[in-house]
């Protein structure tokens, strides 16, 4: 960037937020009017895709502008130790001072997300930017005695550690996922930053299990009594993919209505975080880009939550850019994945007009390991060979989508207009078609398997997200 102190960089990512929920990509119902009014003077981008359908690889992407292939952060392989520059590090680079605040356990500290940043706040802590017990014995110290454990802890505060322990495993959930406190976390962070900065935020309200809250009333039937059954159902995605529970049409028409409900609470959170960095002046100083890392099944193609598919219900995510000076009112058509977002953001954003993001390669996502999804350590289930046990890569360009699964089968759809791409296509009699897009079709190679980090801090968390039993 020539101008690095220009303006200030405000990421917000809303985890779990898939495009054609909102009104904002054509639908009647409209759970996120903050966000739309705010687009009013923002460019919006009509095509905007995520790289990877779940979190850790999807932000290992935004991070780095590769795919999960070449940065190597995917189920296969969970820590992010990329060796390609990270967001958080080229702007540190550049003079900027750097805040991450994360509501999601994947992207923290534990999975090596923190990386380049002066100051990172985990959400679910008490004490936000403090090491709870479980991160004093991370992966790489696992040798550690119990007498250097003991030591360690004692150079901290074993109170604030044990806190943070019984605040994240019995408070945290309670009303929301953090979306209400992280709010007034950032008002005052922005507030108090040191000028220029770059702000990374991820907000989980999107994410299941969906929970009631005082605006849920506008979208769930009134009829519907007992919602905390829609919730418990929200969040049985593995027992739904095992076929140990059987969900009908209507059950999940209701769980929709229940994340129609955290979408708004979300937009709240968001109306309140636009009024702060309004009235704190830093609006007209300030390059704000809102993201979805990737969507959610509910249902959707016999699936729920968001692994064992490259489905547009996952890829396509609502994209918003404002710039102080540049493509206010404009709506974007082109394609744009995080790729193009990345090789923006580092180049010079003060400068350049977010209409500028398009670039003229396809759209490539990738779903490279099952291996951090519950159902392959589910006991009384068969995962190998099921119709789980499958990798897939999806490539799109204006026109066309092709999705390939590592058992050779390929699926060809042509573009149906914002917001669903997926029309068949497979009789689209242009021979061409398919091999072109095959050809950006990257392989399944991934790098040797790391599992799943055994510390009760991280599988509390992570069981909370469903990935594990």
């Amino acid at each position: 960037m020539t101008e690095a102190n220009e303006y200030n960089v405000i990421l917000v990512v809303l985890d779990t937020v898939r495009a054609k929920q909102l009104g904002l990509y054509g639908r009647d119902i409209d759970p996120m009017p903050n966000l739309s009014e705010f687009s009013e003077d923002a460019t919006v981008f009509e095509r905007a895709y995520t790289n990877a359908p779940w979190t850790l690889p999807a932000h290992a992407s935004l991070f780095t502008g590769k795919l999960p292939s070449e940065h190597g952060c995917h189920g296969g392989s969970l820590g992010f130790t990329t060796d390609h520059q990270a967001l958080a590090e080229a702007f540190s680079n550049l003079g900027y001072r750097t805040y991450g605040v994360s509501n999601n356990i994947w992207i923290s500290d534990h999975f090596e997300f923190d990386d380049g940043f002066d100051e990172f706040y985990k959400e679910w802590q008490l004490f936000r930017s403090t090491r709870e017990i479980g991160h004093i014995s991370r992966e790489k110290e696992r040798d550690l005695t119990t007498s250097d454990l003991i030591k360690k802890l004692l150079r901290g505060n074993p109170l604030i550690n044990v806190t943070n322990g019984l605040y994240a495993k019995f408070l945290y959930r309670r009303n929301d996922f953090g979306g209400k406190r992280t709010t007034r976390h950032l008002s005052s962070l922005v507030n108090d930053a040191s000028e220029p900065f770059f702000l990374f935020v991820n907000y989980m309200e999107g994410h299941a299990p969906f929970i009631e809250h005082n605006c849920t009333s506008k979208f769930v039937p009134e009829e519907i009594d007992n919602i905390d059954r829609y919730t418990d159902l929200s969040g049985s995605s593995l027992e739904y993919h095992v076929g140990d529970t059987e969900i009908s049409d209507a059950e999940f028409d209701i769980m929709e209505s229940l994340y129609d409900g955290e979408l708004n609470y979300l937009d709240c959170q968001l109306g309140r975080l636009f009024e702060a960095v309004r009235d704190d002046g830093q609006l007209s100083d300030s390059i704000v880009v809102i993201v979805g890392d990737h969507g959610e099944n509910i249902g959707d193609h016999g699936l729920m939550a968001h692994r064992f598919s490259v489905h547009d219900t996952l890829l396509h995510v609502p994209l918003v850019i404002r710039h102080p000076e540049y493509g206010r009112g404009v709506r974007v058509a082109d394609p744009v994945d995080f790729r193009d977002l990345y090789q923006w953001l580092t180049s010079d954003p003060s400068q350049t007009s977010p209409t500028t993001l398009p670039s003229e390669g396809p759209i490539v996502a990738e779903y490279l390991s099952t291996e951090a999804t519950p159902e392959i350590r589910y006991d009384s289930f068969e995962f190998e060979g099921s119709e789980y046990d499958r990798r897939k890569i999806a490539v799109l360009n204006d026109e066309h989508k092709l999705i390939v699964s590592d058992d050779g089968t390929a699926q060809l759809y042509e573009y149906g207009g914002c917001p669903d791409f997926e029309i068949n296509g497979e009789q689209i009699t242009d021979p061409h078609v398919k091999s072109r897009l095959r050809e950006f079709c990257t392989g399944f190679d991934w790098e040797e398997t790391r599992t799943v980090d055994e510390r009760d801090t991280v599988k509390e968390h992570l069981k909370k997200l469903g990935y594990m039993d």
